[in-house]
């Protein structure tokens, strides 16, 4: 506390009540809600992120974003596709919404690469309904939810949605069929 009376800074008295004042609001630190001081956050202290009354700086969060993002990953595999001039991804750096592909019947597991959540299966030798053949050769199955067929009453899974693929049974895998499908991611 200042207890002189009479400060001068060459033309304007300070009195000690308002140098008292200056000096409290020069004290105050920082929050969100109040005005006042900043402690500078270290690189250590920016790299946790745990402290809430130290503002970081310019050089640090740097760091720290290159770390997330780094320069040298730009415009190659897994790293930050660079955009078109229409500020667009190019069609080379989009996935497909589905793979498509074929299998022979006899097949236990059909590798697709990732797991579905929709695939549709068909034979192309065979029309994708009940009415001229009796029989149902196209299948959808839904993740959770596989492709099932009607035979004598009983029920049972022609297509199952599996890791990284599907897995045909008897009405969608008869030896020597060739079997067409459509995976979405």
């Amino acid at each position: 506390m200042y207890v002189k009376t009479n400060w001068v800074d060459d033309v304007t008295p300070l009195s000690a009540e308002n140098m008292n004042k200056i000096e409290n609001e020069l004290s105050l630190v920082a929050s969100e809600t109040v005005v006042g001081k900043v402690e500078l956050a270290t690189a250590a202290e920016t790299t946790t992120g745990t402290n809430s009354t130290r503002a970081v700086h310019p050089a640090g969060l740097k760091v720290e974003l290159d770390k997330k993002i780094p320069l040298t990953q730009k415009g190659i595999a897994n790293g930050i596709a660079p955009l078109g001039s229409d500020s667009k991804l190019p069609l080379a750096n989009t996935i497909t919404p589905y793979v498509s592909g074929s299998y022979t019947g006899g097949a236990s597991t059909v590798n697709v690469g990732f797991t579905p959540s929709a695939v549709l299966v068909f034979n192309k030798d065979q029309p994708a309904d009940t009415v001229s053949t009796g029989k149902l050769t196209s299948f959808l199955a839904l993740t959770g939810k596989p492709a099932q067929a009607i035979d004598n009453s009983l029920i049972t899974d022609a297509v199952t949605i599996v890791t990284n693929g599907l897995r045909p049974t008897v009405y969608a895998n008869m030896p020597g069929e060739t079997y067409y499908y459509m995976a979405f991611r």
